[in-house]
């Protein structure tokens, strides 16, 4: 089994990979080998394969969806399984007869993804099947406009599966406890602070990551509430400092 990237690396690889494609577009066209064109495709289209099946199979485990069989049974993702998996989303640790047309048209006809996405991500599949048996034939069946599709379908599919994430992890009591204590420090912090310091408490909730800072604001709004059954008043240091706060993220 080939070494495991992490998901940081992955990242890391596609921004390298897409600088290098930036310096081949400005090349002109009689300088642009035919093979090397080929190459930068099929290095993309490795990292949409990827993000395509990590989230096909994180869709079927957190959905509770069921998937096919080799003989067409119908069957459950356990924990462990899925586990193996999204180590290693190919075979042997993924069944081999679910492709990925299969789990594109999946992913459509359970409503995951729209139209559009599904035909540019099948368009794309389609394409690389053609490529195996013509390429050394007929190396204008590919061009620059296809290496941008199979980005810009990397880039939706990864995005799926970042909010994925996102939506379980805001599910967690760990996720919440992070979230509490986030937006308590905040206050605390602006309790014992000058005018001056809200600067610099400014600053930090702007670096706060998106997830993160848009929940806080959510806790901050729950302040209103605590406002009206507490009976606390508008002239109070807590009551200005959460007002402070909430006016920042809310236009952050």
């Amino acid at each position: 089994m080939s070494k495991i990237i992490t998901n940081q690396e992955k990242e890391s690889f596609f921004k390298v990979s897409l600088k290098q494609f930036d310096e081949w577009k400005e090349k002109p066209e009689e300088l642009k080998n035919p093979i090397d064109r080929l190459v930068i495709f099929i290095n993309f289209f490795n990292q949409f394969e990827n993000r395509l099946r990590v989230f096909y199979w994180t869709t079927i485990f957190s959905e509770q969806f069921l998937y096919p069989t080799l003989q067409g049974e119908l069957i459950s993702l356990n924990k462990e399984d899925y586990k193996s998996i999204i180590r290693y989303p190919y075979p042997p640790n993924a069944p081999q007869h679910i492709t990925l047309g299969a789990m594109n048209n999946f992913l459509h006809h359970k409503e995951i993804i729209k139209t559009d996405q599904f035909e540019d991500a099948r368009d794309i599949i389609d394409l690389r099947e053609e490529l195996n048996q013509k390429y050394f034939f007929e190396q204008n069946l590919l061009h620059d406009e296809n290496i941008n599709d199979v980005i810009k379908s990397f880039i939706f599919y990864n995005k799926m599966l970042k909010r994925k994430k996102f939506i379980k992890n805001k599910m967690s009591p760990k996720f919440e406890n992070i979230i509490l204590q986030t937006t308590s420090s905040l206050v605390e912090e602006c309790l014992l602070s000058n005018n001056e310091d809200i600067k610099l408490l400014n600053e930090r909730f702007d670096n706060l990551p998106i997830e993160v800072s848009d929940s806080v604001f959510q806790q901050l709004k729950f302040f209103d509430y605590l406002y009206e059954i507490m009976g606390i008043s508008e002239m109070t240091p807590l009551y200005e400092i959460t007002k402070k706060l909430k006016y920042n993220s809310n236009t952050c």
